[in-house]
């Protein structure tokens, strides 16, 4: 089957409002995206998860701390992508400016990172996907390759979107430079990939900023100041379910 723009819609409950609407509002009302054709999608709801993990004890027991660790390179594709990611029991996040078919390795193999969200949606974790720029036609083959993908992955294309983050369950969370790319948080080898940065965190206050930036932007709260509407495809269908603004300006 082949990729198409249309957008499948559901209502999807927010972690988080709009400053504009008041906590005893019903939260607005969410589009779920899929990149290939449209069909009839199952509701899926997200619930409160901003829950604080345990921290982190020290082997010599004097002290605690809370786990923050800052990575490079080599290490955010081991600590992200093949540590973090596949623990995700209730949620992902995703957040990316460039989107590429990032392939990860499974044991001897190297398969597409769609296979991996397609297992996680498989198993009932709900994955959103933020990304700036539409992919490649590798990524819409392989994408093609697991059907799951077009009613479980949610999606939304916002060309503002720079930063690039992965938040698991409410409780752990990377924010960074790399990209959802090969030679970003994928598998390149060291003297092919980006030169990249950023940390992996449990501490609740850094999770819960995180996600606050994430979710104001899925949640349409940037979108009545946009000044580049016309370069949104998202933004009319987007507007009118989150508060039922006049999309033709």
């Amino acid at each position: 089957m082949g990729l198409s723009r249309q957008r499948t819609l559901f209502p999807m409950r927010s972690l988080l409002l709009c400053e504009r609407d008041s906590i005893s509002s019903a939260p607005p009302a969410r589009r779920a995206a899929g990149f290939g054709s449209s069909r009839s999608s199952s509701y899926v709801t997200l619930f409160p998860c901003f829950q604080a993990m345990l921290i982190q004890l020290r082997v010599d027991g004097r002290r605690t701390m809370k786990d923050t660790q800052f990575i490079t390179d080599r290490q955010i594709y081991e600590e992200v992508i093949q540590k973090i990611v596949p623990a995700a029991r209730k949620f992902l996040w995703l957040g990316t400016s460039d989107l590429k078919d990032l392939h990860v390795h499974r044991g001897k193999r190297m398969v597409p990172f769609l296979g991996v969200l397609s297992e996680l949606i498989a198993n009932g974790v709900a994955v959103r996907l933020l990304h700036a720029k539409e992919p490649g036609p590798a990524f819409r083959k392989d994408f093609d390759r697991y059907p799951n993908l077009i009613d479980g992955l949610e999606r939304i294309l916002c060309p503002r979107v720079h930063y690039k983050s992965v938040i698991v369950d409410g409780h752990v969370a990377y924010s960074g430079s790399a990209n959802l790319t090969g030679a970003g948080m994928g598998a390149k080898s060291i003297h092919r990939r980006n030169f990249e940065a950023g940390f992996v965190t449990t501490d609740p206050e850094l999770v819960r900023a995180i996600m606050d930036q994430f979710d104001r932007i899925w949640m349409g709260c940037e979108c009545d100041g946009c000044g580049r509407k016309q370069h949104c495809a998202d933004y009319p269908e987007l507007l009118a379910k989150t508060h039922g603004a006049d999309t033709r300006r």
